[in-house]
């Protein structure tokens, strides 16, 4: 396996920004901050952010979370809501964290994947970010085995299965 290290670069006001921006507004933590609050009250106060990046800072050369943004909670959902006993591989885990906690990773993610991507990822992968996708992946198979039928060549075919069907 391919290792790299990575030198983090300290956490910017913009950074957080930008990453809040992205972030859908979704349920909120354990904390019941929601995403589009941060926004607003970032919005309202440059200084808030300013105060945040302080707080992730401190945590981040100290290596200590206060313990309120360290709780984390697992709820499961059944992925088949007509099931009345579902099986425990039949359940879809929801982690429920703190929301400045999720900020945090979330910048924190962006920064590893600039800094790893381009030593780790092989080149003829599908996926993930500045990568080829999947409907690419699935063009290319479709012209190799356009190319080895031409060819007279042994092709294989490809199935896709949707676990849920559409009604």
């Amino acid at each position: 396996m391919k290792r790299s290290v990575v030198n983090l670069r300290p956490i910017e006001p913009t950074a957080v920004v930008k990453i809040l921006d992205q972030m859908p507004n979704s349920a909120p933590g354990l904390d019941q901050v929601l995403i589009s609050e941060l926004k607003v009250a970032f919005r309202w106060s440059s200084q808030l952010v300013h105060t945040l990046v302080l707080l992730l800072t401190a945590i981040e050369t100290h290596a200590r979370w206060p313990r309120n943004l360290t709780k984390g909670v697992v709820a499961f959902i059944p992925k088949d809501t007509d099931n009345p006993q579902p099986k425990p591989h039949e359940f879809r885990p929801i982690t429920l964290i703190g929301t400045i906690y999720r900020v945090w990773s979330a910048v924190r993610h962006s920064d590893l994947v600039a800094g790893w991507y381009p030593h780790w990822q092989h080149p003829s992968s599908y996926g993930g970010k500045k990568s080829r996708s999947a409907a690419q992946h699935a063009l290319d198979t479709c012209l190799q085995y356009e190319q080895a039928v031409r060819n007279g060549q042994f092709a294989a075919g490809l199935s896709m299965l949707r676990r849920n069907p559409i009604h």
